[in-house]
């Protein structure tokens, strides 16, 4: 309770001196606890990973068949800015940067309490990884079990980006399908 007072605290004489833009979306004092234990949310994404995948019969293959998601990268921009996820299930979020510099998909609030990244079909992402690269002009498949419903922000982590407007919002809803 007391590093929250603190961070309140850094907040307001932080936007009092430099304004609202310079406050980081790291120092949220109210950041929602988790919504479930760890055992919960284990099982969880074991029955969204078994209804996004099949594996075909004939050939031993695994395919996806849950939600996809596109989203463009470019200079500044995510496009779409505003992604919905369904809360405890796994969605495919297909990045692609059409610029010339690398960019980065991600949010820590978002990694910590929204959704984790499973890595199947080829997709792995390091652990703790909370602003996901795209280098120029690749795509990248990048799989996400949605767990706490909220709204997180969403932002690249390359120096000026957020500023400059490459900056959106993951919004995770519940699903009665996935409860």
């Amino acid at each position: 309770m007391e590093v929250r007072v603190k961070a309140l605290i850094l907040i307001v004489i932080t936007t009092w001196l430099y304004g609202c833009e310079s406050v980081p979306d790291q120092l949220n004092p109210f950041s929602p606890d988790a919504l479930l234990s760890e055992t919960e949310y284990s099982a969880q994404r074991q029955q969204a990973l078994e209804r996004a995948l099949v594996v075909d019969p004939d050939s031993g293959a695994t395919r996806f068949v849950g939600d996809t998601v596109y989203v463009i990268m470019s200079d500044f921009q995510f496009d779409p800015n505003q992604i919905r996820l369904k809360a405890g299930a796994i969605t495919r979020i297909r990045l692609s940067n059409s610029a010339w510099v690398t960019h980065y998909f991600g949010g820590d609030e978002f990694f910590q309490n929204g959704a984790e990244v499973v890595s199947i079909l080829g997709s792995n992402v390091p652990p703790n990884q909370n602003h996901i690269p795209v280098p120029p002009f690749t795509e990248r498949d990048l799989y996400l079990y949605a767990k706490d419903p909220g709204e997180y922000p969403l932002n690249c982590f390359v120096p000026n980006h957020r500023n400059a407007g490459m900056k959106g919002v993951l919004i995770v809803e519940t699903d009665e399908k996935a409860e």
